[in-house]
This record gives structure tokens, C-alpha cells and sequence, in this order.
């Protein structure tokens, strides 16, 4: 199972409560024919935003927008690494439902 595979299966076992909780959810993974295959994932919550870009390289990229409208953006390495996938995966939900 790749890093994509894993953050799909997560996103679609936690699409209905995240909605449930007025989470909008939108994924996107494209063919997998692509030179460095990835997904998308954009999470909106009243004024909330989380967009997360995972390569299957183990690379990201993470965008949250505050309730002030102000962007913190990181590059992530080593999410081949469920430790660090998980970490980054606690960030997003923070991030759309301030838990």
C-alpha cells in the first residue's frame, strides 16, 4: 500500500463524519500514469481551509487558511512514513475543525 493508497482509504472511511460535522471534502487522484503520481485533498469549514498535495514520493504539500485568512504553507518530506503521515493527517483535522 503506497502513501496515496493510505491517505485515500483515510479520506473516504472519514468523508461522512467530517461532513456530518460540516466539513466540505474534495479529493482528487489522478491516473496513476503520471511520472510522480499524487492526490489532493481540500477541506473547508466555514472560513477554515486545509489543502493537502501528497506525491507518491513520500513529499507534500500543506496549506491552512485561518479565520483571519492568513496561510501557513509547509513542504513535507518522509510521508512514506506512517508515523509521519498520521502526524500530518491530525494536523489537517485540526486545522478545519480546531480540535
Amino acid at each position: 500500500m503506497t502513501v496515496l493508497d493510505c491517505v485515500e482509504v483515510w479520506i473516504r472511511s472519514s468523508s461522512v463524519w467530517l461532513e456530518e460535522a460540516g466539513v466540505v471534502v474534495h479529493f482528487d487522484r489522478p491516473d496513476a500514469d503520471r511520472l510522480n503520481p499524487s492526490c489532493a485533498l481540500n477541506l473547508r469549514r466555514e472560513d477554515l481551509e486545509v489543502d493537502l498535495v501528497v506525491w507518491d514520493s513520500g513529499e507534500g504539500e500543506l496549506a491552512l487558511v485561518g479565520h483571519d485568512g492568513g496561510v501557513e504553507q509547509e513542504h513535507l518530506e518522509g510521508l512514506a512514513d506512517v508515523r509521519a503521515l498520521v502526524a500530518v493527517l491530525q494536523r489537517v483535522l485540526r486545522g478545519v475543525l480546531l480540535v
